[in-house]
């Protein structure tokens, strides 16, 4: 899924991805964005959750995650410009998401 939007100053372009956790790309994309956006936003270790836990949180037959990347380039994972992602947990007797992370 590509989105394009614009503003009179300038146009922009970012690509977006779910997730997941079947795909290395996406996964390795996963593990840049814990990184690099996570980890300085989140720097005391009691409020970290790891990759690794999300994915088993997902493999859990009552939920299920939803987690977005969006950049630049996410096709090509190494050289991608990763600009934000969010991580939701989906309910799915409720059919309700907790965004965990944003």
């Amino acid at each position: 899924m590509e989105l394009n939007a614009s503003s009179s100053a300038s146009a922009y372009t970012h690509q977006s991805i779910i997730v997941d956790f079947n795909n290395a790309s996406h996964v390795y994309l996963l593990e840049r964005a814990w990184e690099e956006l996570f980890l300085p936003e989140f720097p005391n270790q009691k409020q970290q959750e790891s990759v690794a836990d999300w994915k088993r949180r997902n493999e859990d037959p009552n939920v299920g995650l939803s987690i977005p990347i969006i950049g630049e380039n996410l096709d090509d994972p190494e050289n991608a410009v990763i600009k934000g992602f969010s991580v939701g947990t989906l309910f799915k007797k409720s059919g309700t998401l907790l965004q965990d992370y944003t």
